[in-house]
């Protein structure tokens, strides 16, 4: 494809979904996903969506929304869609003296996103075509097990999960309760779980530096596989001396805004399983070379949510271990649904990004705040 791709319009949406049952985690309770949705389109009548998702306690949607409006938009009209790198590089500068973390980054990613679904489509081919696919599928772990719901449910939970195929599960751990509490949850899902299926448990950066150690190896005991964000994530001096005592694997990134980041992690062998959020890192662009990263120094890497753009991605990095899997949208929501088959995900054959947010879905749950 020789043609210039002009940019000459750009739409900015936010979704919200409500919780199909209560969410709620260490770091406190939720009121549903949002999305902020960015559309390009271009002079030629090629177009693409890209998306960032917002979880948390709160709405910074607005902020993103307006970061994308105020500070990209009017640079990226007129510029070529083919120049999606260039992009990248020019507007991570703009941004670096409000926020090289956070809603800039977030911001970024729904752009970045829709410039290489809108390069890819028309250029008529899937996205991990185009990066050059590496492994053919991924396994799949269920998440989800939230903080508050009972052992019934966390249980119910598991069984469907292995009825699914999926190759393990994660528990939310951690918050303002007794670490007996944590125990109880995991022996109540182990008792559920095939022998052989992946234990896996998040603590969203609950506990301190010696409360994490004592707990790690108590994980240990009951063949936990990782114990994922123990700590602050902004600590990687403490990751780093609790990743070499900890028994277990330890497990973080999802709050890594950039290589930059990554390079520190791996640098200060703060961590062993790397977890970049392509939502939070900036998109597609800074994703692909975080994946570098982990290729280049041999650490795998099990990026966070968004499974239906994250399969598409991960099977570009042959560092890819799992990818994780939660019950947020309904049927319809996609434009299409995953290939989801003996609990491995399996890339779109769709062009561009493959997987995008339907008609129906950008009208029913599209907000002004």
């Amino acid at each position: 494809m020789n043609t210039r791709l002009t940019i000459d319009a750009i739409d900015v949406s936010i979704l919200h979904v409500p919780p199909r049952r209560p969410i709620a985690t260490a770091l406190g309770s939720y009121d549903g996903i949002r999305l902020v949705v960015v559309e390009v389109s271009t002079e030629q009548g090629a177009d693409g969506q890209g998306w960032t998702t917002i979880i948390g306690t709160g709405n910074a949607a607005p902020a993103v929304k307006a970061f994308i409006e105020e500070m990209y938009v009017p640079f990226v009209i007129g510029r070529d869609v083919g120049e999606f790198r260039a992009i990248w590089e020019e507007l991570y500068r703009r941004g670096m003296s409000i926020g090289r973390k956070g809603v800039a980054m977030y911001a970024l990613a729904a752009l970045d996103i829709a410039l290489w679904d809108c390069f890819t489509r028309a250029l008529d081919v899937p996205i991990h075509r185009f990066l050059g696919q590496a492994i053919p599928s991924i396994p799949v772990y269920g998440a989800g097990y939230w903080m508050g719901d009972s052992i019934d449910d966390l249980q119910q939970e598991a069984a469907d999960h292995m009825a699914m195929g999926l190759c393990g599960v994660k528990l939310k751990i951690g918050g303002a309760h007794r670490i007996a509490d944590d125990l109880a949850r995991i022996d109540a899902v182990k008792e559920v779980i095939d022998p052989s299926s992946y234990l896996l448990v998040d603590a969203n950066q609950s506990y301190d530096p010696l409360t994490a150690e004592r707990l790690a190896h108590q994980l240990a005991e009951r063949g936990v596989f990782w114990f994922e964000e123990p700590l602050l994530a902004d600590s990687i001096s403490d990751y780093a001396r609790l990743t070499a005592k900890s028994p277990i694997p330890i497990a973080s990134g999802e709050n890594e805004y950039s290589r930059y980041g990554f390079r520190d992690l791996i640098e200060f062998r703060a961590v062993d399983i790397l977890q970049p959020d392509v939502h939070r890192v900036g998109g597609i662009t800074e994703f692909m070379r975080i994946a570098t990263l982990a290729e280049t120094f041999n650490m795998p890497l099990s990026p966070h949510t968004a499974l239906e753009l994250q399969t598409q991605l991960g099977v570009a990095c042959n560092k890819t271990t799992m990818l994780e899997m939660f019950d947020w949208y309904g049927s319809g929501f996609w434009t299409e649904e995953l290939d989801l088959r003996d609990g491995r995900a399996y890339p779109s054959s769709s062009a561009g990004i493959g997987i995008r947010i339907g008609e129906d879905a950008l009208r029913d749950y599209r907000v002004t705040r």
